[in-house]
């Protein structure tokens, strides 16, 4: 009798700690984890993928979504995609100087999170100091990381450095253009090739910005002709030397972006955009060699004045 009801107590036991662990498995199906990533950096290999994130951040109307476009976004004359402004035409100031940011908690594991900052540190916001001087990379271990980060996220790296606002310059950044260079220009996506016509520029590698700009407007990339802002130009100077014959000096690259609008122009048959984004320009040397080409391409682009 003694041994019946023992084993029946045993027997209501062990359908007690069922029950309890079948309600606790319920439970975590019905609730999930607020610490499971919606994202992992690993699958963020291209273009697309960025975008998938980025849209994903603005449609769910993550807290703190913006820190993801001051990581990723270029310029906003470069801006192609909605998703960068997330519904605000002020959500962050594209400044040389850039903020400390905390990510939204949703998007990333702890590691991932701790990874991206941290190269968000050293590609970003330690490139330009509040004193307006550019910061060299010199801590081995800083360093290293940097070479490392091409291994372990080459494009999430690559696109962390081509957006940054103010200009990567010393043998250490030089090291690791290469590497920025091959991912971006081996993208299929169009977006990454102009924002690395954009880094260039922005790096002072203006011979290699044209270049690629024009690579592009051979193709009929219109939106490239916005990357050409931020290319600083050449003018003719005056000669100091007597015995020179001439009286100025021939602005290489200027001379070379002006054959390269005409060729592009005649190519596209006189396109009536290209009025709109010469007279957008800002006085200087480019609005300078375009208001030369508009007036040998007068009778066949008449572009009003504004």
């Amino acid at each position: 009798m003694e041994t019946c009801l023992s084993m029946s107590k045993r027997w209501v036991s062990v359908k007690l700690m069922i029950l309890l662990l079948f309600t606790q498995s319920l439970i975590a199906c019905a609730v999930p984890s607020e610490t499971s990533p919606s994202h992992q950096l690993s699958n963020i290999i291209d273009h697309d993928a960025l975008s998938e994130l980025l849209n994903y951040a603005c449609s769910q109307k993550l807290d703190r979504r913006a820190s993801l476009l001051i990581m990723f976004s270029p310029p906003e004359s470069l801006w192609s995609e909605q998703s960068y402004r997330c519904g605000d035409d002020n959500v962050f100031d594209f400044s040389d100087r850039r903020p400390p940011i905390q990510l939204p908690a949703e998007i990333f594991s702890s590691t991932d999170e701790q990874w991206i900052l941290e190269a968000y540190r050293l590609i970003q916001q330690g490139t330009y100091s509040l004193m307006g001087e550019w910061i060299h990379p010199k801590n081995p271990k800083e360093i290293s990381f940097l070479h490392r980060a091409f291994a372990k996220h080459p494009y999430i790296t690559a696109r962390l450095m081509a957006s940054a606002p103010a200009p990567h310059v010393g043998e250490v950044w030089q090291l690791l253009y290469q590497h920025m260079d091959r991912i971006l220009l081996d993208s299929p996506a169009v977006e990454d090739q102009r924002l690395l016509a954009f880094a260039m520029a922005r790096d002072g590698r203006e011979q290699e910005a044209i270049s690629l700009i024009q690579q592009l407007l051979s193709q009929g990339d219109f939106a490239s002709l916005y990357v050409l802002p931020f290319v600083t130009l050449d003018t003719p100077k005056p000669i100091e030397n007597e015995d020179e014959m001439a009286d100025t000096t021939e602005p290489e690259l200027g001379y070379q972006v002006l054959a390269m609008l005409e060729n592009f122009v005649y190519q596209q048959n006189y396109p009536k955009e290209f009025c709109a984004w010469a007279q957008d320009l800002e006085p200087g040397p480019l609005a300078n060699y375009v208001a030369t080409l508009l007036v040998n391409f007068q009778e066949n682009l008449p572009c009003t004045e504004g």
